[in-house]
């Protein structure tokens, strides 16, 4: 098992590096060992599914991406619950799926349940919170629905402001989100 969960390791390098297709190889193989390994813990499993969806999503396989991401986010909160970290991600990688293959209002639908998730959470984090609005607003603005989504990219760039005093990638990328 924890061969295994070095082995997803590579697969990580390779997606960074923007070698998807490799990268989705790399995970693909992980799952089929892990198929077969008492030891492979579902939580890894879940990680691993997420990480395939990722690289797919990021080699334009939006299609397979939307089919793991419809079935992995349910069992994920099924497992760690709504406002966990992971789930919260892989619920953002499917609503930006979901945007791209133009579905707007259903994307804008997973995020605001997304943003809600993370809203609710038992300690309150704020920069998590920022990182649920941006995109939220973005979605809003893709649907035609802009005034909507202002208010929350503001919120988001107003924390990122005050939380990084030198110019950030975030930072920057919430400021195009509100001129946007």
């Amino acid at each position: 098992a924890l061969r295994l969960k070095l082995q997803s390791v590579p697969g990580s390098v390779l997606r960074d590096q923007a070698r998807f297709a490799e990268a989705a190889a790399a995970f693909e193989t992980v799952l089929a060992e892990g198929a077969r390994l008492p030891g492979y813990g579902r939580s890894d499993q879940l990680a691993d599914r997420y990480n395939l969806a990722r690289a797919r999503y990021l080699q334009g396989e939006l299609a397979q991406a939307e089919r793991q991401l419809r079935t992995l986010v349910p069992e994920h909160e099924a497992l760690l619950g709504r406002g966990h970290d992971r789930v919260l991600k892989a619920r953002g990688l499917w609503a930006q799926e979901l945007a791209l293959t133009g579905q707007p209002l259903p994307a804008v639908a997973v995020q605001r349940d997304t943003l809600a998730a993370a809203e609710a959470r038992p300690a309150f984090d704020a920069r998590q919170l920022a990182l649920q609005r941006l995109p939220l607003a973005k979605l809003l603005r893709q649907a035609h629905r802009p005034a909507e989504g202002l208010p929350l990219a503001l919120a988001g760039l107003d924390f990122l402001a005050r939380q990084q005093s030198a110019p950030t990638w975030l930072r920057a990328r919430a400021r195009w989100i509100v001129g946007d």
